[in-house]
């Protein structure tokens, strides 16, 4: 089974903010993507959470290792159930949560 970690520094303050809106910002590369989707997941379990998610276009959030993967791959990680629907950019889980994708 994958051991799902928050790497020390950048993520880690990130992870653990109290705030209901923080404003990150770092160079490519940094995690910050990957800091958003383990953010996502602390709520994915609250059937009234609903999230959305902004890139500037579509092949931001779908290139390979992108947001649309990366979200799939940790969720797997911590086998949840959920359907997608890709075409909308939407996660949807079990618990009734889901997580939207926009761009433009």
């Amino acid at each position: 089974m994958s051991k799902l970690i928050v790497q020390k520094g950048f993520q880690e303050h990130v992870f653990n903010c109290k705030a209901d809106i923080a404003v990150i910002g770092g160079a490519m590369g940094a995690g910050k993507s990957y800091a958003l989707i383990l953010e996502m997941m602390k709520h994915v379990k609250d059937p009234h959470f609903r999230c959305g998610v902004f890139r500037k276009n579509r092949g931001n959030l779908l290139c390979s290792g992108g947001l649309w993967e990366e979200l799939g791959l940790v969720a797997d990680a911590m086998r949840l159930k959920y359907s997608t629907n890709k075409h909308q950019l939407v996660y949807k889980f079990e618990s009734g949560a889901s997580i939207h994708m926009c761009h433009g």
